[in-house]
């Protein structure tokens, strides 16, 4: 199994970086400076999330990240025999546990390279 990652999806960061371009720039014309860095925190946020992984699959094991890359949950793994997709859910075979969910608001793309490599 050939180690990947899976990062959130694109649409998502850039919705939240189109509200927080809003939310800064209505506290701007309003006078409003804490909400000004609060959009731009936005922004940064929404520039980051396509680009950091919410899921990294290793041959040896599962990790869901967080934001900053710490690993608060992680799943030894033998094979790729030892996980499961049932519907939009990933889950840990050996100890019947769903990692996560794999809807919408993850990279579609790189959850069907996922599928692939189960499948096989």
């Amino acid at each position: 199994m050939s180690p990947m990652m899976i990062g959130g999806a694109r649409w998502l960061g850039v919705g939240v970086a189109v509200a927080g371009m809003l939310l800064a720039g209505v506290a701007a014309v309003r006078g409003w400076p804490v909400m000004v860095w609060a959009g731009f925190f936005l922004m940064v946020v929404g520039a980051m999330a396509p680009l950091t992984p919410v899921v990294r699959v290793e041959p040896y094991e599962v990790r869901v990240l967080r934001g900053l890359g710490s690993a608060p949950r992680r799943f030894p793994i033998a094979g790729p025999f030892d996980l499961r997709i049932d519907g939009a859910d990933l889950w840990h075979v050996p100890t019947r546990t769903r990692i996560i969910s794999l809807g919408v608001t993850l990279d579609q793309a790189a959850v069907e390279q996922l599928r692939a490599q189960l499948e096989r």
